[in-house]
């Protein structure tokens, strides 16, 4: 549900979100006008975000990036053309 989360925050002015489970990878692709990978999530799921800004938003990829680690799968969120790409997939090196 988080990663659902992350990729509807993507496509700020509404668009589709398509949800994929291939072995251990889960993909969400979302589609939308002017889709982009927001700067305060990117800091999240890089670790680089100081935990006293989290707030309602930004809960949702803080809690995805630990129970992704926990899991030992690595958690991205990245452009894919005009789409972006929110990917949990083992190992974690690889995310």
């Amino acid at each position: 549900l988080n990663m659902v989360l992350m990729a509807m925050a993507s496509v700020p002015r509404g668009g589709t979100v398509t949800v994929t489970v291939s072995g251990e990878e889960f993909l969400a692709r979302a589609r939308g006008e002017r889709a982009r990978v927001p700067d305060a999530i990117a800091q999240v799921l890089a670790g680089a975000a100081d935990l006293s800004s989290l707030d309602a938003r930004l809960v949702q990829p803080y809690y995805a990036r630990l129970l992704a680690a926990s899991a030992g799968l690595g958690l991205t969120m990245a452009m894919d053309g005009d789409d972006v790409v929110v990917r949990a997939g083992g190992p974690q090196s690889a995310g």
